[in-house]
């Protein structure tokens, strides 16, 4: 995780913020708290889906496949007023940070759903959220404290409402090494087969099983001539 010290939004079950938390602390097991987080799908003009591989050292799921991006978006006044476009904001930053792919605007991008879904030992589950993000009024919340004990990688488990949006660019990926080993291009076979077989992010693993991302893309971009139908 490559922002220990940012704050992310502490939410209920309906995606109400209720406070915020440091990203380091909200992830550890003792203080695992449900929060709020994106994780972004791009594809290319043939169909195919954009994954990575998380890089080695990440300290949540390090190098599992994943989808083209996932993060949080950290609290601001637009975390408020208009979450949606807050969560737009931080993927369109994401994506250039972690993939190195400029290109990708607001209007590129389709909102599909939100899903509430839990990693951790003692319980995983994952459900749609229906409804759109509502606006609430600015709360300002106490700077919170970051966590101060000995932790290793398997301390750190996820519990989150992921915003789930979808893209599209033809726009070659340059990996941050930090954050990405390896990228690919997969058919919505490949795809299916990675996610049966394969070690994949808990949160794509849910959420495969929860929409079918290669049938919303094509209702939100019209297939390309060079997309399979």
């Amino acid at each position: 995780m490559d922002n220990f010290n940012r704050d992310v939004l502490l939410v209920n079950d309906m995606d109400e913020v209720i406070g915020i938390g440091k990203a380091l602390k909200t992830h550890f097991r003792e203080h695992l708290a449900l929060h709020r987080a994106f994780s972004v799908f791009l594809f290319n003009s043939r169909g195919e889906l954009l994954i990575q591989r998380r890089a080695s050292r990440k300290l949540l799921f390090p190098s599992r496949w994943t989808n083209s991006v996932c993060s949080h978006p950290f609290a601001c006044d637009l975390s408020f007023t208009d979450p949606l476009l807050d969560v737009k904001m931080h993927a369109i930053k994401r994506v250039d940070y972690e993939l190195g792919i400029k290109d990708v605007c607001i209007d590129d991008l389709r909102f599909v759903s939100r899903i509430v879904y839990k990693a951790a030992p003692n319980e995983k589950y994952g459900r749609i959220l229906p409804g759109n993000p509502t606006p609430q009024d600015v709360s300002r919340f106490p700077d919170p404290k970051n966590l101060d004990e000995p932790y290793s990688s398997s301390d750190f488990h996820e519990w989150e409402i992921d915003y789930i949006v979808l893209g599209v660019s033809d726009t070659p990926p340059s990996p941050n090494p930090d954050e990405v080993s390896e990228t690919r291009y997969v058919s919505k076979e490949e795809f299916q087969e990675l996610v049966a077989h394969d070690s994949v992010s808990p949160w794509l693993n849910e959420i495969s099983k929860l929409i079918d991302v290669f049938d919303i893309k094509k209702l939100y971009f019209p297939p390309h001539p060079r997309e399979n139908p």
